[in-house]
């Protein structure tokens, strides 16, 4: 259950990546290795809820944005292993515009996440980002554990 503390906690974290331990101190089960991750989201209820399935499996969430301005700035500063965006951020960048951006300048993984995931979707991410996987909304935990594999393994 997400509270409402752990909510302002995680909104408000500018902590560097490292420096907390994983939950419980496993290792996420998607990699062997902890991940940094970065959430490009702008519904916060979908952010929040995202933070909480990534930490569950072990990883560290970074910080959750919500415009593509924002995510390209906190990319910059935390250089994340992994990215999760959202496609259709409302007003400013699109994902795939963010998406194209930050390959441009850092190596991070990126898993799109969207309630859109017909063919033409589809065909768009592949076009800005060959090979990123697409899951849908609301997301399933093993749908993102196999999604952060696929990434895993494209990177090595």
């Amino acid at each position: 259950m997400i509270l409402a503390s752990d909510v302002l906690r995680a909104s408000s974290r500018r902590e560097p990546p490292g420096a907390r331990t994983a939950a419980h101190g496993e290792e996420p089960e998607t990699s062997g290795q902890r991940l940094t991750v970065l959430i490009v989201e702008d519904e916060a209820i979908i952010g929040w809820t995202l933070q909480a399935l990534l930490e569950e499996m072990g990883h560290e969430v970074v910080d959750v944005a919500a415009t593509g301005e924002r995510a390209l700035a906190l990319a910059a500063e935390f250089e994340p292993d992994l990215v999760l965006m959202d496609i259709n951020l409302g007003a400013g960048m699109s994902g795939l515009e963010v998406a194209q951006s930050l390959r441009s300048r850092h190596a991070a993984g990126i898993v799109f996440v969207s309630a859109y995931g017909d063919p033409e979707m589809r065909s768009k991410v592949q076009q800005a980002v060959p090979g990123a996987p697409l899951i849908g909304k609301p997301v399933a935990a093993d749908r993102l554990e196999q999604a952060i594999r696929q990434v895993r393994r494209r990177t090595q």
